[in-house]
């Protein structure tokens, strides 16, 4: 019973005090809009009051006296770090904050933004030297008292970050989500004179120390947040801003991924000299190509392995197809998974490009495979002193398609003529190991009987030794040589 009385007095006493600081608000000319204070403002106030009484400080005026009663408590729970050597006391400190006639407004109407540099922050320089600006607007009357008082370098919290603070004081814990929560303290990260690049808020990407310098310079239209000025100032410390304004809107989808795992990337295009915007679209569509794959495989991000992937397809992006990409990569990923990771450093890409191709034609013509009967004649076979030579008919597909492989030529398009008996190709090859022979010189033949063509790699001629034994062979066999 007793302490419900206690209770009771106590929670009359905080009201009529609320009354009184009221009243005095609306008999100033300044001021005349109601003000609702919560519980703890409240028992603030009133500890604050009598706090104030005892600190020696008398003769003031209304407005004075409120500044006093709202910020004492704040005042008098900070360490004596929170503001020295700027000041010596707190009372030193009181006797700076009410003489100043703004500071009146923004304890009553910006009063959880105050609070907020209060409790965080720590005092630089003297509230005396402070020149107010923005005076009709309590918002950024705030943040120039703040960026005064609290700030190292105030030039190193952009517009954007400025107009998040406010949000946050506004909407308060409506807004505590991982973005807002992030960027309000970045905040009082860069108020101590931190840059970007050293703030533990972006783990998932490396910023480069150059985005310091880069952010000041975020368009306009990048600023709806803090995280597309950021991710417009990672890519302006490797890329000219011509080519980023060209395919941002490719980037900013995929943004945390590029910057994550796309280092080697944009360390390469940094590195290259200024090239003409048409070499610049190529280059970015092949960069994109290869992250887009290793995103899709890759989540959480690839090995050091992808990365010499990365180089060798940006190095030779002016001879390399941008419908290539896709397949290359696709072969890439299978030959790793297989463990036969490929050494990509000093490859060509004109021998590279035929090793895939290689590849998918057996893949296809392990399933699609057409074969066909051929003309009625026997293989041959030459044993000599240290080589072994034979003739044999090609009756598939896949051979003749190893066989243009092979020997650099278009034999592969003569398999419908094959098929339907037009013609009929041999092959002059040379044993190379137990089961395995090489190509010399490919043979058509037309009409069952007459020798067409024969020709060896890169459609030139057969020497003298290669052409004794296809005519020998043609002997044999009653075939004509045109």
């Amino acid at each position: 019973m007793a302490n419900r009385v206690k209770r009771r007095a106590r929670e009359e006493a905080m009201l009529t005090f609320e009354n009184t600081i009221r009243q005095k608000l609306q008999s100033s000319k300044k001021e005349r809009r109601k003000i609702s204070f919560t519980y703890l403002q409240r028992k603030a106030l009133l500890e604050a009051n009598f706090k104030t009484k005892e600190s020696g400080l008398t003769d003031l005026s209304s407005e004075q006296e409120i500044v006093i009663l709202f910020c004492r408590r704040f005042l008098n729970s900070r360490k004596l770090d929170a503001y020295f050597p700027v000041y010596h006391s707190p009372k030193a400190l009181l006797e700076d904050f009410i003489q100043n006639p703004f500071l009146l407004r923004l304890c009553i109407q910006e009063n959880r933004g105050l609070i907020e540099f209060m409790y965080q922050a720590t005092i630089l320089r003297p509230i005396s030297t402070w020149q107010a600006k923005f005076k009709r607007d309590t918002k950024n009357l705030l943040w120039s008292f703040i960026a005064h008082s609290y700030i190292r370098y105030p030039h190193q919290v952009p517009y954007f970050l400025q107009r998040l603070y406010h949000n946050h004081c506004s909407y308060g814990i409506k807004l505590q989500t991982s973005y807002w929560v992030v960027g309000y303290k970045l905040i009082f990260h860069l108020s101590k004179g931190n840059g970007w690049h050293n703030f533990d808020g972006f783990r998932e990407f490396p910023v480069p120390s150059k985005a310091n310098f880069y952010i000041q310079q975020s368009p306009k239209k990048y600023r709806g947040n803090y995280l597309s000025a950021l991710y417009w100032a990672c890519l302006r410390s490797y890329l000219p801003k011509k080519v980023i304004d060209l395919f941002w809107s490719t980037f900013i989808d995929r943004a945390e991924y590029y910057l994550k795992n796309g280092t080697e990337v944009f360390r390469f295009l940094a590195s290259l000299p200024e090239l003409p915007m048409r070499d610049w679209i190529k280059l970015f569509y092949c960069a994109n190509q290869l992250m887009r794959f290793l995103q899709m495989h890759f989540q959480e991000g690839f090995d050091n392995y992808y990365q010499s992937v990365i180089r060798f397809f940006l190095k030779e992006y002016q001879v390399i197809g941008m419908n290539e990409i896709p397949h290359w990569l696709e072969y890439i990923k299978g030959q790793k998974d297989l463990g036969k990771g490929l050494k990509m450093k000093g490859r060509s890409v004109i021998a590279f490009r035929r090793k895939v191709e290689q590849h998918f034609a057996e893949e296809y013509f392990a399933k699609h495979n057409s074969s066909w009967k051929g003309i009625d004649k026997q293989d041959y076979y030459l044993e000599q002193e240290d080589r072994s030579y034979r003739i044999t008919q090609l009756k598939t597909d896949f051979d003749l398609y190893l066989e243009g492989q092979l020997m650099s030529h278009c034999v592969y398009t003569y398999a419908g003529e094959c098929a339907n008996g037009d013609a009929a190709i041999w092959s002059l090859q040379e044993q190379v190991a137990e089961n395995q022979w090489a190509p010399l010189v490919t043979i058509e033949i037309q009409e069952g009987q007459k020798i067409w063509q024969t020709l060896a790699r890169f459609n030139n001629k057969p020497n003298s030794e290669w052409m004794s034994i296809i005519k020998t062979w043609a002997k044999a066999e009653e075939l004509v040589i045109v």
